[in-house]
């Protein structure tokens, strides 16, 4: 049986800065240095704990400018 797993990724051409992300969940999201939201420290994409896919997911559905994708994928 195959387990599923999850990266996300902020996709630098559609954020806007917001600052959604990084309130919500700072211990995975940040501003960088142009004001535009990084994951993991950069663009990703950042494999996800399994601990935080919902409030990620969640994140996917409430970001602003909807600049936020979770890749599911088996592993």
């Amino acid at each position: 049986m195959s387990d599923t797993a999850a990266e996300v990724a902020v996709d630098q051409d559609l954020c806007m800065g917001s600052e959604f992300c990084v309130r919500r969940m700072p211990s995975l999201f940040a501003l960088g240095p142009d004001g535009i939201a990084t994951v993991g420290g950069g663009a990703g994409p950042v494999e996800v704990a399994p601990e935080h896919r919902a409030a990620v997911h969640a994140l996917e559905l409430e970001c602003p400018s909807g600049a936020i994708d979770v890749i599911q994928r088996e592993s």
